[in-house]
C-alpha cells in the first residue's frame, strides 16, 4: 500500500473498499489491528496520493456508519475495534483531518483516538500553521497542541530547511520565539505548559551541536536575550542552564561579534549583580586563562553594563560605581601591570573608608586589609608590589619601611609594636629589594628579646608568605626577559645571605630564656619552602640560553648547596625533600658538578673529626644524588666520584653496593666498565698497603687518634661477587680485577670471596677445554695468584701470619704467636682451599702447586710453633718425637679422602704415625704432659693448651675417622694413583690390617672404634650406601675384588688371635668374629625375579651353616644372645623388603620335631632362627600388606605357614616367643596372620 504506484493492485485484489469491509468484519482483532497500522504506515512524504487517500476516507465512512450516515458502504461487523480503525487518519487528506479536528466531536471514535504522533509525521504543514494560528491567530486550539509544539520544535519534520545545517524543525522553532517575541504581554494564548526558555535551549542546544555559522548562532542568542530582556521571569531557567558560560565560550571565540549580546546578558544580570561585580567577573575570568588578552576587555565590559551608572575603564578616572564591593587579589595579577595600576588606585580613591581589597590567604601579605599603620594596607602593598622596578617607588618603599620602623621602636604598647613590625616586614617583602629585606630581617632581630612580639613577627603568617618565598627563591616571576644570569645568581646570592641572617636569628634567640621551639617553626620551615620554589623555577631557567650547564648551575645552585654546609640540623630536615627533587632535574653535566662539591665538602668536615647532627643528612643527600648520576643518561661522569666514595668512606659500605650495582655497571661501556674496575682494584691494594700490621700482644691504637681510612671489607667482597661471571666486562679484565684483589686484600673475607670468584672463573675457562687450559695464559695466573697465598693458607694464623721477626722475638721472649682456633674446624681460608671444587683436568694441579705447598708449609711452621710450646711448658720430648703434624689433623684426611690420586706415599705415612702416636698407641711421655696440662685448669683453658690438647690429646674422632677413611678408600674400588709413588691398595690395606692387629691389641680401650671399624668393611648395601640400585651393584662388585680382601684378612686375624689367646689361656677379650663372618656370606644384590628365591635360599642354608658352627663352637651358653644380636645385623645387608621376607621364610624353618630332650645346640640353633627371621619380617613388613601381586600374596601364604609351624613347636620356648611377638608387633600379625589374601586357596 505504501507503493505509489502499486497500492491499487493490492487494493483491488482485495475487492476495493467494499471487499476490503468484508475482509475487516471476517479477520481476527490482532490481524484487523495490523492491517490498521500499515495503512497509517503508507502515506507520509512522497509516498501521499491523492486517489489513496480518497479510498481510506470511504473506507473509513463505511466503517463508522453511525458518524458517515451518507456513506453507500456501510460495515455491520459489531465488535468494539473502532478505535483500532482510528489510526488510518494518518492515511487521509489534510482537508478530512482539517474537518475531523475542528469538528471536536467527542462521540467520534476517530477524534477520540486521533494519532496524534503520525499526523505530525504525515501532516506536518497542516499542523504547523493550526499551531500558529492557535497561539498566535484566531483559529481553533487542538487538544494536541503541546504535543505538536513539542514534536515541531525539537524534531520533526526531520527534512532540512533552505539552511542545509538548520533543519525543519529549528526554523520552525525560530519562527515561534520571533512570533512569541512581538507578542510577548499575550499570555492567554500562548500555552501554559510550554516554556519559552525550554523552547530556545532545544533551539539553541542544536544550533550549536550543528555548527551553525557564528552569525546565525549570534542571531539565536540574541533572540534568547531579547526574549530574556522582555520576560525576566526567565533568568532563573537561563542560569539553570548555565547560559552564561556558554555565551563566554562562543565570546572567546569572536569577541567582536559577540560583544553586544555579552553586554545586553550583563545588563539582564545573568551574572550576578552590582554588587558582586569583581567576585563574578574574577569567576568568569578563570576560563580565560588561555586567552590573557581578553580578561581587560571583560572587565571592561562587566564594569560598563553592569552597575546603573556604568563606567568605562578604559577612559574613567572615576570609579565611584563600583565602590564599597569585595575585589579578590589575585584579579590584579591578571591584567597588565599598568592596568592594575590605574585600577586599583581608582577603587583606593573610590574607597577612602572601605577595605574593598580581599588578600589571597593567610600565606600572603596582603592577606591583612588594614594595621595600625593605615587602612587599606593591603592596597598599598600590592601597588608597590606592581610597580618594584620603579626607582621612584624604590624610595618610596625604603622611605615607608623607615617610617614603620620608627612607629615601632616609638610606641609603647606591645600589640602596636608587633603590628608595625609586621607592617615593616611585608613592605619589605612588597617592594622586592633583596638589600631592604635583609636589612629588616637584621633590625628584627631586637625582637628575640621580646617573648610576645616575636611570636607575631617570626609566625607563619609573617615569615612563610608566598610573596617573601617567592624572593626568597632569587628568581623573579615572571623572569624579565633583559634579565642575565650574572642578575640572578646575584639576586641568589642575596637570598641565601637573607636565610643565612634567618638561621642566625634563630641561633641568637636559642640563647633567650624565653625561646620556645614551636615560635620558630615557620623560619625553619621557610628554607625547605624556598629551595622548593626554586626547583619550581628551575624549568624556565634551563630554557634559556645563558651558557653551559655548569654555568646555570655555579650561577644558581652552587651557593644553594654550599649553605646547607652552614645551617643546622632542623633547616637541613626541611631542605632535603626539595634539594633532592632539585638535583633530579638537574641534567647529568651540572648534577655531577654539585655532587662532586658535596663530597669534596663532606671529606674536608671528615677531616676536622669534628662530626655535627647534620653531617649525616648531607652525607645521605650526597649519596642520593651520586645515585641518580649514576642512574642518569651519563652514568660515566658518576665512575670517579663512586670510585673515591667507595675508597675514602670505608664507613659508607651500605651506601656501596647501591652504587656499585650491576645495572650501573651494565650501563657503562666496556672500556669505561674495565677502566673503572681495575682503578677500582689498584687502589684497594694501595689502600690496603696503608693498614698498620699489628703484632701479637700489640696494643691496638688509641680510639682517639684518627682512623685509617681502609676498604671495608664488605665492599670488596661485593665487588668479588659482582665480578663472577659478571656481563658486563670481559672475562679476562674480570680475572685481571680478581688477581688483583686476591693479592692486595689481606683480610681472611676477602680473599675467601675472592677466591671464590677465581674458583668459577677457572670452571668457566677449563670447563670442556681437556689439556688445553695449558694454553690460556688467565689460568697460569689465577694459579699463580693462588700460589702466593700458599704461606697464609699454611700459617698457623691465616689472619696475620707471623713473620721471621715474630718466630725471633717469640723465641728470646718464650711468648708464643697467637694460633687460629681448630678445635672445631679448619681455619677458613684453609678450609675453602681444601674443600673447593677445581675442574676435573685441574685437580693435579692444584694438588701439586696449592694443597701439597699448604701442608708443607703448614707442617713446617706448626712444627716451630710446638717447638716453643714443648719448651715453655717444660716438656720431657722434644718436637722430633712427634710426626710432623699440620695445624690440624683435618688436613691430612681431607687430603686423603678427596684427592688419593695426586697424593704421595709420604702424606699417609705421616698420617699413619700421627693416628699411632695419639690414638692408637700413645706414648706414656705423651699421655702424662697432657694429663698435667688437663689437670691444671688454668692452663687447660688457654687458647695454646686447648690446641695443643686438640692435637695430641688421644682423640677418638680424628682416629676413628683415620680407620673409616681408609676403608672407605679400598672398600669397593681399588685406589690408583697418578703419581709416582702415590698411594696403593696394597699399602691402604696392610696399614688398615695394621690398625685392626693393634686395636685387638688393646681392645678394651678401642671396642666403640672397633664397632665402627667392622661396620664400614661390610659389603654395600642400600641401608650403608647412598645410591640407586645400578650403582650398588657396581659397588658391591668392586667390593669383592677389593673390601672383601680386607674383611678375610680381619676375620682370619681375630680367629687367630683368638685362636692365640686360648692357646695361651689368656684371659682376654675379644670381639666376636661372628659378625665378621655373616658379612663374608652370598648375600643377593637386587637379582632377577627368576633368581630372587634362589639367591635367598643359598644364603638362608650359608647363614644357618655358620650360626651351627659359632654355637657349636661356644662352649659358653651365656654368648649365645650376643651371637643372636650378631646374626640381626643381615638385616642392614639386604636390599629390598622382599629379600628380608624370603630369607626368613627359608632361615626359619625348623630342623623337625622338636622335643625337651633334643639337643641343646639344636635348641638354640632353632631359638636364633626364629628370633632373626622374626627379626627379617619386621625389616620387610610393607610387604606383608594387601597387594595386586600374585607372587607377593604367595610369598605372605608361606610366610604364614612358617609362623603356624613355630607355633606348634615342641618347645615350649618357641611356642612363648610366637605369643610375644604377637603381642608386641600386632599390625604385623594383622597383615600376616589374619587379613584374607587376595589369591584362592
Amino acid at each position: 500500500m505504501a507503493d505509489p504506484e502499486k497500492w491499487k493492485l493490492a487494493w483491488s485484489a482485495v475487492g476495493g473498499t467494499k471487499g476490503t469491509i468484508d475482509l475487516l468484519s471476517e479477520i481476527s482483532v490482532t490481524e484487523a489491528k495490523a492491517f490498521a497500522r500499515e495503512i497509517k504506515n503508507c502515506n507520509r512524504g512522497r509516498h501521499k496520493v491523492g486517489a489513496r487517500e480518497k479510498a481510506v476516507e470511504e473506507l473509513l465512512h463505511a466503517l463508522f456508519p453511525s458518524h458517515y450516515p451518507t456513506s453507500k458502504l456501510q460495515s455491520h461487523d459489531k465488535r468494539p475495534i473502532e478505535h483500532h480503525y482510528a489510526q488510518m487518519v494518518a492515511a487521509c487528506s489534510p482537508e478530512f483531518v482539517t474537518n475531523l479536528l475542528d469538528a471536536k466531536d467527542r462521540s467520534n471514535p476517530l477524534y477520540l483516538q486521533v494519532p496524534a504522533r503520525r499526523l505530525v509525521q504525515t501532516h506536518g504543514d497542516l499542523l504547523q500553521k493550526r499551531v500558529i494560528e492557535g497561539i498566535f491567530g484566531k483559529g481553533c486550539r487542538d487538544n494536541d497542541l503541546r504535543q505538536y509544539v513539542e514534536s515541531f520544535v525539537c524534531s520533526q519534520p526531520t527534512a532540512p530547511s533552505l539552511d542545509s545545517k538548520e533543519s525543519a524543525s529549528m526554523a520552525f522553532a525560530d519562527k515561534l520565539l520571533q512570533l512569541r517575541l512581538r507578542d510577548i504581554d499575550n499570555d492567554k494564548r500562548w500555552p501554559s505548559a510550554i516554556s519559552e526558555s525550554d523552547i530556545f535551549f532545544s533551539l539553541f542546544g542544536r544550533s550549536v551541536k550543528k555548527r551553525l555559522p557564528e552569525a546565525k548562532l549570534h542571531d539565536v542568542i540574541m533572540l534568547g536575550l531579547h526574549l530574556l530582556e522582555a520576560k525576566p521571569n526567565l533568568k532563573h531557567a537561563f542560569q539553570s542552564k548555565k547560559f552564561w558560560s556558554k555565551l563566554i565560550t562562543c565570546w572567546k571565540r569572536a569577541p567582536e561579534l559577540y560583544e553586544d549580546s555579552l553586554a545586553l546578558a550583563l545588563r539582564s544580570e545573568l551574572d550576578g549583580s552590582q554588587k558582586s561585580i569583581a567576585d563574578n567577573f574574577y569567576t568568569t575570568s578563570l576560563s580565560l586563562k588561555a586567552k590573557p588578552e581578553l580578561i581587560w576587555p571583560l572587565l571592561r565590559l562587566y564594569c560598563l553594563h553592569v552597575p546603573k551608572n556604568g563606567v568605562d575603564l578604559d577612559t574613567v578616572d572615576d570609579l565611584e560605581p563600583l565602590a564599597n564591593q569585595q575585589w579578590p587579589t589575585l584579579l590584579f595579577y591578571d591584567i597588565r601591570r599598568e592596568q592594575a595600576v590605574r585600577l586599583l588606585n581608582g577603587l583606593h580613591n573610590a574607597n577612602p573608608e572601605y577595605n574593598f581589597l580581599r588578600g589571597p590567604s593567610r600565606t600572603s601579605i596582603l592577606f591583612d586589609q588594614d594595621t595600625k599603620a593605615q587602612q587599606n594596607f593591603n592596597v598599598v602593598l600590592l601597588l608597590t608590589m606592581l610597580q618594584r622596578d620603579s626607582q621612584e617607588m624604590q624610595r618610596s618603599s625604603e622611605s615607608a619601611v623607615d617610617v614603620l620602623r620608627k612607629k615601632a621602636a616609638t610606641t609603647r604598647e606591645q600589640s602596636d609594636r608587633a603590628a608595625f613590625a609586621r607592617a615593616a616586614h611585608a613592605y619589605a617583602i612588597a617592594s622586592g629589594n633583596l638589600d631592604l629585606y635583609g636589612e629588616t630581617i637584621i633590625w628584627l632581630q631586637r625582637y628575640v628579646r621580646d617573648p610576645l612580639t616575636v611570636k607575631a613577627v617570626f609566625r607563619r603568617d609573617s615569615v612563610m608568605t608566598g610573596e617573601g618565598i617567592e624572593l626568597l627563591s632569587g628568581i623573579p616571576h615572571p623572569l624579565p626577559e633583559s634579565m642575565t644570569l650574572l642578575e640572578v645568581a646575584s639576586r641568589v646570592e642575596k637570598a641565601n645571605q637573607i636565610l643565612q641572617i634567618f638561621h642566625e636569628t634563630i641561633r641568637i634567640a636559642k640563647r633567650e630564656p624565653s625561646f620556645h621551639e614551636p615560635d620558630w617553626v615557620a623560619v625553619t620551615s621557610l628554607f625547605g619552602a624556598v629551595i622548593t620554589n626554586r626547583v619550581t623555577r628551575a624549568g624556565e631557567l634551563q630554557k634559556r640560553r645563558w651558557g653551559s650547564e655548569e654555568d646555570v648551575y655555579t650561577a644558581i645552585w652552587g651557593s644553594t648547596l654550599a649553605i646547607l654546609e652552614t645551617v643546622n640540623v632542623d633547616f637541613l630536615n626541611e631542605a632535603y625533600v626539595p634539594i633532592k627533587k632539585l638535583l633530579d632535574t638537574l641534567p647529568p653535566t651540572a648534577l655531577a658538578a654539585a655532587t662532586k662539591a658535596m663530597l669534596e665538602a663532606g671529606n674536608e668536615k671528615r677531616k676536622k673529626q669534628d662530626r655535627q647532627p647534620g653531617d649525616d643528612i648531607l652525607e645521605r643527600l650526597s649519596y642520593n644524588i651520586l645515585l641518580g648520576l649514576a642512574k642518569s643518561e651519563k652514568p660515566e661522569l658518576a665512575q670517579q666520584l663512586i670510585l673515591r666514595t667507595v675508597i675514602d668512606r670505608p664507613d659508607a659500605s651500605s651506601w656501596h653496593r647501591q652504587l656499585l650495582s650491576i645495572s650501573f655497571m651494565k650501563s657503562l661501556t666496556a672500556k669505561d666498565a674495565n677502566q673503572m674496575l681495575l682503578a677500582f682494584a689498584n687502589a684497594i691494594g694501595e689502600k690496603l698497603e696503608e693498614q698498620p700490621y699489628v703484632k701479637v700482644g700489640e696494643s691496638q691504637p688509641v680510639q682517639s687518634a684518627p682512623p685509617v681510612s681502609l676498604v671495608k671489607v664488605t665492599t670488596v667482597k661485593y665487588l668479588a661477587k659482582l665480578l663472577d661471571n659478571a656481563e658486563f666486562i670481559s672475562q679476562d679484565t674480570a680475572i685481571e680485577v680478581l688477581v688483583e684483589l686476591f693479592k692486595a686484600g689481606t683480610h681472611i673475607d676477602i680473599r675467601l670471596t675472592t677466591f671464590e670468584s677465581l674458583r668459577n672463573s677457572l670452571d668457566n675457562l677449563c670447563s670442556g677445554a681437556g689439556e688445553n687450559w695449558r694454553s690460556n695464559p688467565f689460568v697460569e695466573k689465577i694459579m699463580e695468584a693462588l700460589e702466593t697465598v700458599v704461606p697464609v693458607a699454611g700459617s698457623v694464623n691465616e689472619r696475620r701470619p707471623p713473620r721471621q721477626v715474630d718466630w725471633k722475638e717469640a723465641r728470646q721472649t718464650g711468648t708464643l704467636p697467637e694460633i687460629s682456633d681448630t678445635t672445631i674446624s679448619i681455619p677458613p681460608l684453609l678450609h675453602s682451599m681444601l674443600s673447593a671444587r677445581f675442574p676435573q683436568n685441574l685437580r693435579a694441579e692444584f694438588v701439586e702447586r696449592i694443597l701439597l705447598p699448604i701442608l708443607g708449609h703448614s707442617q713446617n711452621e706448626h712444627r716451630e710453633w710446638i717447638s716453643l710450646f714443648l719448651a715453655k711448658y717444660k716438656a720431657n720430648f722434644t718436637v722430633d718425637d712427634l710426626p710432623p703434624t699440620p695445624i690440624s689433623p683435618l688436613v691430612w684426611l681431607v687430603l686423603v679422602e678427596k684427592f688419593t690420586e695426586f697424593i704421595p706415599e709420604a702424606v699417609l705415612e705421616d698420617l699413619n704415625r700421627y693416628t699411632l702416636l695419639t690414638f692408637i698407641a700413645p706414648p706414656a711421655a705423651l699421655e702424662d704432659f697432657n694429663k698435667s696440662l688437663r689437670n691444671n685448669t688454668a692452663l687447660s683453658n688457654t687458647p695454646e693448651v686447648k690446641h695443643w690438647l686438640s692435637v695430641y690429646e688421644k682423640a677418638r674422632y680424628s682416629g676413628t675417622r683415620t680407620l673409616t677413611g681408609l676403608v672407605q678408600l679400598i672398600h669397593h674400588e681399588r685406589p690408583v694413583s697418578l703419581i709416582r709413588n702415590g698411594v696403593t691398595f696394597e699399602k691402604v690395606r696392610d696399614m688398615v690390617v695394621g690398625y685392626a692387629s693393634l686395636c685387638l691389641a688393646d681392645y678394651e680401650n678401642h671396642i666403640l672404634t672397633w664397632e665402627a671399624f667392622v661396620n664400614f668393611l661390610r659389603h654395600p648395601s642400600k641401608y650403608s650406601t647412598h645410591g640407586n640400585e645400578e650403582q650398588i651393584r657396581s659397588m658391591t662388585e668392586g667390593w669383592q675384588k677389593s673390601g672383601r680382601l680386607v674383611l678375610e684378612k680381619v676375620t682370619a686375624l681375630v680367629i687367630n688371635m683368638k685362636e692365640e689367646h686360648a692357646q695361651e689361656r689368656r684371659r682376654s677379650i675379644l670381639p666376636s668374629a661372628t659378625k665378621l663372618r655373616l658379612g663374608l656370606l652370598s648375600y643377593p644384590c637386587f637379582p632377577g625375579p627368576a633368581k630372587l628365591d634362589q639367591q635367598c635360599r643359598i644364603l638362608a642354608i650359608e647363614l644357618r651353616a655358620e650360626l651351627d658352627v659359632a654355637l657349636t663352637g661356644e662352649s659358653n651358653v651365656l654368648r649365645w644372645p650376643r651371637i643372636a644380636e650378631d646374626a640381626f645385623t643381615i638385616c642392614n645387608h639386604l636390599n629390598t623388603a622382599e629379600e628380608q621376607l624370603r630369607v626368613a621364610l627359608h632361615f626359619g624353618k625348623l630342623r623337625g620335631p622338636s622335643s625337651g630332650a633334643g639337643n641343646q645346640t639344636s635348641s638354640a640353633l632353632d631359638f636364633v632362627k626364629v628370633a632373626l627371621a622374626m627379626k627379617l619380617i619386621e625389616y620387610g613388613q610393607r610387604d606383608l600388606v594387601a597387594s595386586k601381586s600374585a607372587a607377593s600374596e604367595y610369598l605372605v601364604r608361606s610366610l604364614r605357614g612358617r609362623v603356624e609351624e613355630w607355633q606348634c613347636a615342641l618347645e615350649e620356648g618357641l611356642r612363648e616367643k610366637v605369643m610375644d611377638w604377637q603381642g608386641a608387633q600386632n599390625e604385623i600379625w594383622k597383615n600376616l596372620m589374619v587379613r584374607e589374601l587376595g589369591i584362592d586357596h
